[in-house]
């Protein structure tokens, strides 16, 4: 099993730094990071690299539907992309 965690439905003006706090409720986060399009924008995507297995799905199961900036994110295997 991968670390590393697609996520979906961010809103645009989510940050990395954001998405990385958000994710620190769950365990030590090693990267995130939103994709952004050419105009600085969030595409809506990003991915997660959480320390552990253990704190992958513990990621998954206590922030998977919560919201971020007024979004409800989800979350989903790094290995899903749109």
């Amino acid at each position: 099993m991968t670390n590393k965690l697609y996520i979906d439905n961010l809103a645009h003006g989510v940050t990395s730094k954001e998405l990385e706090k958000h994710f620190a409720k769950a365990g030590k986060v090693i990267s995130a990071k939103v994709i952004i399009d050419n105009k600085g924008l969030g595409k809506g995507y990003g991915f997660v690299e959480m320390n552990s297995n253990e704190e992958t799905v513990k990621a998954k199961v206590m922030l998977n539907h919560t919201e971020i900036d007024g979004k409800k994110i989800e979350i989903k295997d790094e290995k899903y992309q749109p």
